[in-house]
């Protein structure tokens, strides 16, 4: 799918809203990129990650194919969450587009909300040993108010499984606008 003139104009508000932010946090002596222990984090769940019927956010929200880029998730406490909403609907035709094109697929796959968690509540998750999760901006293009909860080095075989296990379990649902 081709970004629309409608994504861009999202997109460009965003950023809009993003500068506004960034002089405020600045002007209060806070770095804007840096996610703040008060923030609530919000992963966009899409089909399969999450079950309509029982409304629990599944574990495949947090696994990923390559932990090493981290858990994408939105800012949400200071991004217009119409907009951020606008994103993951968009998010969501172009996977669906991209799996019919790739014939993996003939449904659609929807954005039904997010998982949200708050950042001081990731701050005291326990690993294993010392090992911490992170969390990190990580604007790009589209999305100013995009960030990563960053994972440590894999030091087991169920390393990874065990920490999406313990997102999931302190994830709350949120429904779009």
């Amino acid at each position: 799918m081709k970004p629309s003139t409608a994504s861009f104009q999202v997109s460009f508000s965003l950023w809009v809203h993003f500068l506004g932010f960034f002089l405020k946090s600045i002007a209060s002596k806070r770095w804007p990129l840096k996610i703040n222990r008060e923030e609530s984090l919000g992963r966009a769940l899409f089909s399969g990650n999450y079950d309509q019927n029982k409304g629990i956010i599944k574990i495949t929200a947090f696994k990923l194919k390559d932990p090493t880029k981290g858990i994408s998730v939105n800012r949400l406490t200071y991004a217009p969450e119409n907009q951020i909403d606008y994103l993951s609907k968009t998010e969501a035709q172009c996977r669906t587009d991209k799996a019919r094109k790739n014939n993996s697929m003939a449904g659609e796959i929807s954005f039904y909300g997010y998982a949200v968690i708050e950042a001081e509540v990731i701050s005291t998750i326990k690993l294993d040993g010392m090992k911490s999760l992170g969390m990190e901006a990580t604007p790009n293009y589209k999305n100013p108010f995009h960030g990563d909860i960053t994972l440590p080095v894999d030091d087991g075989k169920d390393f990874y499984l065990d920490i999406a296990d313990k997102l999931q379990r302190i994830a709350k649902f949120k429904e779009p606008l």
